[in-house]
């Protein structure tokens, strides 16, 4: 990502293993100052979204989907359609 013209919204992809099985999990972030409706929840902690947020610091967190930490006893299960945010996954590798 180029200083210059950060995307507003972006998120990255990260593969961990819950409840026996490999899933795919997506933290959504904005630029600082950025206004964004939030479709997710909460899990700040997440050591993807920290080694992202230390690379970018122009960034602040937004939401996850990451459905993996939630039990059978869990109501909601939110699925986010990423439509207007830009996969960075790649940017962080390098």
């Amino acid at each position: 990502m180029v200083n210059k013209k950060l995307p507003k919204k972006v998120y990255i992809e990260h593969k961990h293993r819950a409840n026996g099985y490999i899933t795919t999990a997506r933290d959504f972030f904005v630029l600082k100052g950025s206004r964004f409706k939030k479709q997710g929840y909460d899990l700040p902690d997440c050591r993807y979204a920290k080694k992202f947020l230390k690379k970018y610091p122009n960034y602040k967190y937004a939401f996850s989907d990451d459905n993996g930490h939630l039990t059978s006893d869990d109501k909601q299960f939110f699925e986010v359609v990423p439509n207007g945010w830009v996969n960075v996954t790649d940017k962080l590798k390098k």
